[in-house]
């Protein structure tokens, strides 16, 4: 660029410098670094976090200072790995900035800490190196290595020039503060013409500069006031779904890139940043997944794969639970409708093939199906069991019944599957369970209500009577062996003479012994003395037979008795 030097009054704008300039000169004097071995030191302050202490530093010419404790926040500790995170004192171009910053390192076995970054964005100087055990939960003083003296990483701010005085050293830093203080001084008097000409060439004034916007809120309606293409204002109140916007007192649409601006720009508390041409309101940001476009997003952690990350409804980062079910899967029951099979209670999931032939599949279990084999099967028809798929039926009809053989009423087949038939048979019974042998059922008019017997079962009954006796014979079944007889009747025959008597009586008597008398079977004629013989009366009583003469004489007769 040849010869450049500086720096010298205006005139007219002839002499226009940079702050780069400066920084130029600083960095050619000073090496970049921490100011002294107190500056920025670091300090465990609970938890993840760390507090990095007052202090001084030059970044490439570039002044740098925190006046008070900074609390800088450390990521979570990995759950089995070791890292090595870095604090850094970063010079950032686009910010315009310099200020500190934690890199995290990556997890591993040997972890090394991350490499200072220093290309035309940014420059950054290791303050120091921090150590994350796995599994930490707080920063603890053994973790932090100092490395503000490493010259390679940090170093301290010392001159790059031996030999020059330090008169001569800060004469020419009182001549730089000077020129500095006068380019200052003419910029808070708006007489900073090179400034002027830097930032705005064109004359545009007011609208080449975030301008400061009023805004208030009332209602449904945010009213901005104020002047220029380029604004900037603090958000009075939280943005609700159908609010509008004003400026000046007219109303205008607000978005932000290619939506309609909503929650997601205007946040209250915020600042935000806005051009205006008059007829519409454009809100920095932009191109990113707003509310509105995440409110169309409807999907459930279960209509995504199982550990897969999405955004639906709002930004917060969701993740699946719907099961990959694979190449294939039993379901539970088969069913059927009027014109297909369903694989009931199929489990939900993901299902896919993965270049597999015939997958996905839905399974059915062979216990599912039917167990009839083709010859339990009407032949001329197909089914599916678990003998195979559209098994052709060889069973045929043979029956010979008719419809005088079937109760009436019921349907039944004989050799022709389609045509049924009705029976005409009806029970017409009259026994009672009286009338049927106890143990054993029957039906007298219902074919379906079966009834029990209650007449007794006698077997071969027999009875054995007394001569002119009765017996009263048990009702129920005989089974015909059995029988009802007399007693037999036995006799005995003797002469009345040999009987003893008593007096006046005359009446002969004996008594049975070994039996039952019954009566008396015959009387011989008399001998002897007819008048002696003429028998007069007999009687039994019980077991004694008596017998009276008629002229009082000796009645010698033959009497034969029946006895049992």
């Amino acid at each position: 660029m040849g010869e450049w030097s500086g720096f010298f009054p205006s005139s007219g704008g002839d002499r226009k410098y940079k702050t780069a300039h400066i920084a130029a000169i600083t960095d050619a004097l000073f090496h970049s670094g921490v100011c002294q071995s107190d500056d920025l030191t670091l300090a465990p302050a609970g938890a993840m976090t760390a507090a990095l202490g007052e202090g001084r530093a030059l970044v490439n010419g570039y002044h740098y200072q925190n006046d008070s404790p900074l609390t800088l926040t450390f990521g979570y500790a990995d759950g089995t790995l070791a890292r090595i995170d870095a604090v850094m004192l970063r010079r950032d171009v686009n910010s315009r900035d310099i200020h500190a910053v934690v890199v995290p390192g990556t997890p591993s076995i040997n972890p090394t800490a991350p490499a200072c970054l220093r290309d035309a964005d940014a420059y950054d100087l290791c303050l120091y190196h921090v150590r994350i055990p796995a599994g930490a939960t707080a920063i603890t003083a053994s973790m932090i290595t100092d490395r503000r003296a490493d010259a390679d990483l940090c170093g301290y701010v010392y001159c790059k020039f031996a030999g020059i005085g330090t008169s001569v050293m800060q004469a020419a830093v009182d001549e730089m503060i000077s020129a500095v203080s006068s380019e200052l001084n003419q910029l808070n008097a708006g007489t900073a013409v090179m400034t002027k000409a830097q930032y705005d060439p064109n004359g545009s004034g007011v609208d080449v500069t975030a301008q400061i916007y009023k805004c208030t809120k009332s209602g449904k309606v945010y009213a901005l006031t104020g002047h220029g293409g380029f604004g900037r204002f603090k958000v009075p109140a939280a943005w609700a779904s159908g609010d509008t916007w004003t400026v000046n007192g007219k109303s205008v649409p607000a978005y932000c890139g290619a939506d309609v601006v909503d929650g997601d720009t205007i946040v209250a508390g915020r600042w935000v940043l806005f051009s205006y041409d008059g007829t519409q309101l454009n809100f920095s940001g932009g191109g990113g997944l707003s509310l509105g476009k995440l409110a169309q997003a409807t999907a459930r952690p279960g209509q995504v794969l199982a550990g897969v990350p999405f955004y639906a409804g709002n930004k917060t980062l969701k993740k699946g639970t719907m099961p990959d079910r694979g190449q294939n899967q039993y379901g539970g029951s088969v069913g059927a409708g009027t014109d297909y099979i369903a694989i009931r209670d199929l489990p939900e999931g993901y299902y896919h093939a993965d270049d597999a032939k015939n997958a996905p599949e839905a399974r059915a279990k062979m216990t599912e199906f039917g167990t009839a084999g083709k010859d339990e099967l009407m032949a001329g028809y197909t089914m599916t069991s678990k003998e195979g798929l559209r098994i052709g039926g060889t069973l045929i009809l043979s029956g010979n019944a008719d419809t005088s053989d079937v109760l009436s009423g019921k349907e039944f087949y004989t050799n022709d599957p389609k045509t049924k038939k009705r029976g005409t048979l009806a029970l017409s019974g009259s026994a009672t369970a009286a009338d049927v042998l106890a143990g054993k059922t029957f039906y007298n008019t219902d074919a379906k209500s079966k009834q029990g017997g209650k007449m007794a079962d006698n077997g071969d009954w027999s009875a054995t009577l007394a001569p002119g006796g009765s017996i009263t014979v048990p009702p129920g079944k005989h089974s015909g062996g059995g029988s009802v007889v007399a007693k037999p009747l036995k006799t005995i025959t003797m002469n009345i003479s040999s009987w003893p008597h008593e007096y006046p009586a005359m009446e002969w008597h004996y008594t049975l012994t070994g039996g039952t008398l019954v009566g008396v079977a015959s009387l011989d004629g008399g001998s002897g003395d007819g008048s002696s013989n003429t028998v007069d009366s007999i009687r039994i009583v019980g077991n004694t037979v008596y017998v009276a003469n008629r002229q009082g004489g000796t009645p010698i007769r033959n009497i034969t008795l029946l006895y049992y």
